[in-house]
């Protein structure tokens, strides 16, 4: 488990991902709750974190391992609602 400032760093990334074509599909919803469930991190908190996303942009890891597991969480996002969009790339 990540601590909770790299949690919520990972949470921004994937919320700006699924906002790239400025709208959240059922199922990019679906899939950030439950990502935010997994990390610990709190429907209010959340709220706080995708009012504030755009301000700050794509956030990278550092830590290798780190970059490889948020690629993969943000492919997944990316191909949750079944239609991959210009933005999202």
């Amino acid at each position: 488990m990540i601590d909770h400032q790299k949690a919520c760093m990972y949470f921004h990334n994937l919320y700006l991902v699924a906002m790239a074509d400025r709208q959240l599909a059922k199922e990019e919803i679906t899939f950030l709750v439950e990502v935010a469930q997994q990390m610990g991190i709190g429907v209010r908190e959340s709220s706080d974190i995708m009012m504030d996303a755009r301000s700050k942009g794509l956030m990278i890891p550092e830590d290798e391992e780190e970059k490889l597991a948020q690629l993969e969480d943000i492919t997944s996002m990316m191909m949750v609602d079944k239609r991959i969009h210009e933005q999202e790339y």
